[in-house]
C-alpha cells in the first residue's frame, strides 16, 4: 500500500513539474500590442547617392557581411571571403585594409561582425565566428589584443556591440543539440573584456519548436541599447523581440507583413540533409534582418523573400519564377506610442547599415561593390 502511495505521489509530482514548466515557458515572453495605423501614414524610401567602392585588383570586395561607421562617418566593411576589413571614406575612396586570412593576431577565417566604439577613440572590435574570437584594434587598425569567447558557447547570429566594459553577442550553448535542443539555446550573451560569459539572456519563442526551426536560429540585433533594451529579430518569424537589461525580461511585438510567407514546418531536423533540400525549404521562408533605430524611437525592420537560390557552380537550387533574386520590404514602428506605421517595398535591396545621421545604406547582393545611400521619410496623411 505504501509503495502504491509513493508511486502515485511520484507521478503527481512529475505531472506538476511538467505543468509548471509549461506555464513558465508561456510566461517567459510577454507580448506587447502595437496599434496598426498604417492607413494614416505615408513612407518614402528615396535614393540619395550611389557610392562606388574602390578596391585593389588583387583584393576585390567579395562578400559584405557587416558594416559600421566611425565618428567621422568613414565606412568599415567586413569582407568575409577576403578575410579582412576594408575602410572607406564616405565617398567610396579606399583608405586602408585591415587584417588577412589566418589564425594569428589580426588574422581571420570567419569574419562576421564589426563594431567601432565611437565613445572610445574609434577603437575597432572584430568577431570571428570560425575561431570564436574577438579582436581589438586601435582606430588605425593596429592590433591591441584579442580574446577567445568562452568555449561553452559559440556565435549564433550576426551582430556585436560594446557598452562600457561589456560585450553583447548572439550566442548558443556549444553542447546543445543544434537541431533539437531549444532549451539550451540563448539569444544574447553578455561578456567581460576577456571573453568570459557574465550571463546569457533571452528565451526562444515556442513557435521555433512548433515548426522545427531551432536548427535555423540566427539572432540579428541593433547595435544600440535604448532605454536599456536590446532589440532583435529571429530568421523566419515576423515578430520583433527585445530584452530589458534591468530585469532580464523578454518582450515581443509585431504586425505580420503583407508579403510575409506563411510558416511551413521544417521536415529536415537531422544532420546530413542535402544542400538542395535544405535550401529549397529555406527559399520558401521569409527572412528577417537586423532592425535599425532612427531618432532613438522609430524602429525599422526589413524582411525579404528569396526568389532564386543557386549553389557556387551557378546551379539553381530554388526558383519560384520571379525576375528578382529576392524582394525586400521595410516595416516601420513607433516605439514610444506603440504604433505600426506601415511597410514599403524596396525591391532587390538589402539594408546593411545606418550611419550616424540615420541615413540607410543598401546593397543589391553581398558581392556588390556599390553602396546605395537612402533617406527614409515618414509623413502623416492629412
Amino acid at each position: 500500500m505504501i509503495k502504491k502511495i509513493k508511486y502515485f505521489l511520484l507521478i503527481f509530482l512529475l505531472l506538476l513539474s511538467m505543468c509548471t514548466k509549461k506555464k513558465n515557458t508561456k510566461k517567459c515572453i510577454t507580448e506587447i500590442e502595437f496599434k496598426n495605423v498604417s492607413e494614416n501614414y505615408n513612407i518614402k524610401f528615396e535614393s540619395i547617392k550611389n557610392i562606388k567602392l574602390e578596391f585593389n585588383a588583387k583584393d576585390p570586395l567579395q562578400a559584405i557581411t557587416r558594416i559600421d561607421f566611425d565618428s567621422k562617418n568613414n565606412i568599415y566593411i567586413c569582407d568575409y571571403m577576403s578575410s579582412n576589413v576594408k575602410v572607406y571614406e564616405k565617398n567610396g575612396k579606399l583608405l586602408r585594409t585591415i587584417g588577412r586570412a589566418g589564425r594569428g593576431p589580426n588574422e581571420y577565417i570567419g569574419l562576421k561582425s564589426i563594431f567601432v566604439d565611437k565613445n572610445n577613440n574609434d577603437d575597432i572590435y572584430i568577431s570571428d565566428v570560425s575561431i570564436n574570437r574577438i579582436t581589438c584594434l586601435d582606430k588605425k587598425g593596429n592590433y591591441i589584443y584579442d580574446f577567445p569567447i568562452d568555449s561553452k558557447y559559440y556565435y549564433s547570429g550576426v551582430g556585436m556591440f560594446k557598452k562600457e566594459n561589456k560585450f553583447y553577442i548572439p550566442a548558443k550553448d556549444a553542447h546543445s543539440n543544434f537541431f533539437k535542443d531549444v532549451t539550451r539555446t540563448y539569444v544574447i550573451a553578455e561578456l567581460d573584456m576577456k571573453g568570459k560569459i557574465i550571463k546569457t539572456m533571452g528565451k526562444i519563442d515556442e513557435i521555433y519548436n512548433e515548426y522545427n526551426l531551432t536548427n535555423m536560429l540566427r539572432t540579428n540585433f541593433e547595435n544600440k541599447i535604448i532605454n536599456n533594451n536590446i532589440y532583435y529579430t529571429l530568421l523566419a518569424y515576423y515578430k520583433v523581440y527585445y530584452i530589458n537589461l534591468n530585469n532580464g525580461n523578454v518582450y515581443k511585438f509585431g504586425i505580420k507583413g503583407k508579403n510575409f510567407h506563411k510558416l511551413i514546418k521544417n521536415p529536415y531536423t537531422e544532420p546530413g540533409v542535402s544542400l538542395k533540400k535544405s535550401l529549397n525549404y529555406r527559399g520558401k521562408l521569409t527572412h528577417m534582418t537586423k532592425p535599425f533605430l532612427m531618432n532613438n524611437n522609430i524602429l525599422l525592420v526589413e524582411y525579404y523573400n528569396n526568389n532564386k537560390m543557386k549553389d557556387r557552380s551557378g546551379k539553381n537550387l530554388y526558383d519560384n519564377g520571379k525576375e528578382n533574386l529576392f524582394d525586400g520590404y521595410i516595416q516601420v514602428y513607433d516605439l514610444k506610442n506603440k504604433l505600426y506605421l506601415g511597410e514599403i517595398y524596396i525591391g532587390q535591396k538589402k539594408i546593411i547599415c545606418m550611419d550616424n545621421n540615420d541615413y540607410l545604406y543598401a546593397i543589391s547582393d553581398h558581392g556588390s561593390n556599390e553602396l546605395i545611400k537612402y533617406n527614409l521619410e515618414i509623413t502623416k496623411n492629412r
